[in-house]
């Protein structure tokens, strides 16, 4: 990092740090990149490491890319929604725009790309609910895409 190269691709660099270590090693990156016109390309399998680092992420899946833009904006779309209804849900509940649901009597958790207001106003409208929405950690994002 000393030559400070426009490009510096890390496989896996924080992968056998203690914690102590990998702070140390991330803070070094940030410092030797900040305000600068580099990239780094960081693979790791150690999602909060990129939460405090990366701009922009890329997830794999089987190989290829399955997502690739801003970390925040990633962030901001993949939410959680936990549906509390009055009355027992059928088990063919859907969510618009869910990668995943799970129905139990009254409630519901649904894992969403995206939500917009019509959205919410309508499930609570329909079923007579209430509905929170969870922000998710990266980890939590590339679960919910990845849960087959």
């Amino acid at each position: 990092m000393g030559h400070h190269p426009e490009l510096l691709i890390l496989d896996e660099p924080a992968a056998s740090l203690d914690p102590k270590g990998r702070r140390s090693l991330l803070r070094s990156l940030m410092e030797q990149t900040n305000g600068k016109d580099n990239t780094v390309l960081f693979s790791t399998h150690i999602t909060s490491d990129l939460e405090r680092v990366a701009s922009h992420v890329a997830i794999l899946r089987e190989g290829v890319v399955d997502y690739f833009g801003e970390l925040d904006e990633l962030k901001d779309s993949v939410k959680r929604l936990r549906i509390n209804a009055a009355s027992m849900l059928p088990p063919e509940f859907t969510v618009p725009m869910a990668l995943r649901t799970f129905v139990d009597g009254t409630s519901a958790v649904a894992a969403v790309a995206s939500i917009d207001e019509e959205m919410l106003e309508q499930l609570k409208e329909k079923w007579n609910a209430s509905v929170v929405i969870e922000d998710l950690n990266l980890e939590e994002i590339f679960l919910e895409l990845h849960d087959e």
